[in-house]
């Protein structure tokens, strides 16, 4: 379904409505994000390079979306 494997923990966060797990899967999904981007760090996919960049936008995003409820 995702074109990336750590796509879906990013969907996961977000889909999450309690506080507690959505902070824990907040956190889950930027691990992997960076996990992902130090195993690209080397060289790697340009476009999966960009979509982990926007990806970690994203999850900003969704922590602060998230404070401010």
């Amino acid at each position: 379904m995702f074109k990336y494997a750590w796509q879906e923990t990013i969907v996961e966060a977000a889909k999450e409505f309690e506080p507690l797990d959505r902070v824990t899967k907040l956190a889950k999904a930027e691990d992997a994000v960076r996990a992902r981007m130090a195993e690209l760090a080397a060289g790697g996919d340009i476009h999966e390079h960009q979509a982990l960049v926007d990806a970690l936008g994203t999850l900003r995003f969704l922590r602060k979306d998230f404070s401010d409820s």
